[in-house]
């Protein structure tokens, strides 16, 4: 199940990840939580980061019912200046130096979506990470700047 507003923007954004709601047929099969390479995605699924980028409320909605970790790699200025996210089970707040030895202590089942201030960093990390053959974390398209501007929560220090 997804929280969505129901209207067609938040499906058209989801639709990649999540079934429809019953009721409501999908013009696209489900799939899971990455785009596979040399596919079209849908505006804001992270066409422009390439595959496997998740749109802000994707990530919001796997991380509410706990089927994804966000990590926040911003600095801490960056926090402070522009806020946190706020009121998300499981999100972790962590060093970009600490990530690898992050990832490998707190493996487990659920995807981990990595949140920079604009997206690009995240994009970059996992794209490293991946060559290195540590598990797959998924970058949110536009990052920060993204999460605030669709409203999702947002705390200020």
């Amino acid at each position: 199940m997804a929280i969505t507003t129901g209207t067609p923007w938040d499906l058209a954004l989801n639709q990649r990840v999540h079934r429809a709601p019953a009721g409501v047929r999908s013009a696209a099969p489900p799939r899971s939580l990455t785009v596979p390479p040399g596919t079209d995605a849908p505006p804001g699924t992270g066409e422009a980061l390439g595959a496997g980028a998740l749109s802000a409320r994707a990530a919001y909605q796997q991380a509410l019912y706990r089927r994804a970790r966000i990590v926040d790699i911003r600095t801490e200025a960056e926090r402070d200046r522009w806020g946190s996210v706020h009121d998300v089970p499981g999100v972790a707040e962590i060093d970009r130096a600490a990530l690898v030895e992050w990832l490998v202590e707190h493996r487990s089942g659920a995807p981990v979506v990595l949140l920079s201030q604009e997206g690009a960093e995240a994009a970059a990390v996992s794209s490293a990470l991946a060559e290195v053959g540590l598990p797959p974390v998924v970058p949110v398209d536009g990052g920060f700047l993204a999460w605030s501007r669709a409203g999702l929560p947002v705390r200020t220090r």
